[in-house]
């Protein structure tokens, strides 16, 4: 599986003697191969452990596949001995092919259209402290009405637009502002505490009005450090 630009690799001990993972890297045509992330995980015979590796930037070419997918492992033998072993690494639910073709569309839309979020603030709306801002898009290499048609949330944090969607840039446009308002979903501590994307705000936007395409609301560092002291301090 894959979570915040990470693939998860299942590893298991078939055979009788432990070995420790002193690294993982994926191997795969669709994605630019990055150096072993580093780790120092035992298995024992018999055990099954999830592995985490970073995937680097996507390749996309007619020509070239996810699939199939390795995964690089450094090891040290129980005798000391270090080697590197590739491994097949099967995807369950085509993850590996899927990510390949949303990372790959991402691309395309991003040479479409700039996304930015701006002008956050805090004002109380219908008396409930909520963080307003702005999203703003640029036309780039598209000839194309573009139209923002929906927005979500994560588990902590509340998305919607302030007007109507969808809201159109026509093909003669080439900006377009979009009024949202950002407002706590829970101040549950553990789904605080859990939560291991808090800023990650899901973003639909259609192309002369065909198929919507996913995408995400882009969050700086700064932007993201003012959520969550916006959510700590309207949780506390």
């Amino acid at each position: 599986m894959a979570t915040s630009g990470q693939f998860q690799v299942q590893v298991h001990n078939t055979g009788v003697q432990a070995f420790t993972v002193l690294g993982v890297a994926l191997d795969s045509a669709g994605f630019t191969r990055l150096p072993a992330a580093p780790l120092e995980t035992l298995f024992n015979p018999g055990a099954t452990i999830d592995l985490r590796t970073p995937y680097g930037p996507v390749i996309c070419q007619d020509d070239v596949a996810a699939e199939p997918a390795y995964a690089i492992l450094d090891l040290l033998r129980a005798d000391g001995v270090e080697e590197q072993v590739r491994v097949p690494m099967p995807s369950e639910n085509d993850t590996v092919p899927n990510i390949h073709n949303e990372d790959c569309a991402a691309e395309v839309l991003a040479a479409a259209v700039d996304v930015t979020l701006s002008s956050l603030t805090v004002s109380r709306v219908d008396g409930v402290p909520t963080v307003t801002g702005e999203l703003d898009l640029r036309r780039q290499d598209s000839t194309e009405s573009i139209a923002v048609a929906d927005m979500r949330g994560s588990v902590v944090l509340q998305v919607q637009p302030a007007q109507a969607l969808p809201a159109v840039m026509a093909a003669e446009e080439s900006t377009l502002t979009v009024l949202i308002q950002i407002r706590q979903a829970t101040c549950d501590p553990h789904y605080i505490a859990d939560t291991k994307q808090p800023v990650l705000f899901p973003l639909w936007l259609s192309f002369d009005d065909r198929q919507q395409e996913y995408s995400e609301i882009p969050v700086d560092s700064e932007q993201r450090v003012f959520l969550l002291n916006y959510l700590g301090e309207v949780c506390n």
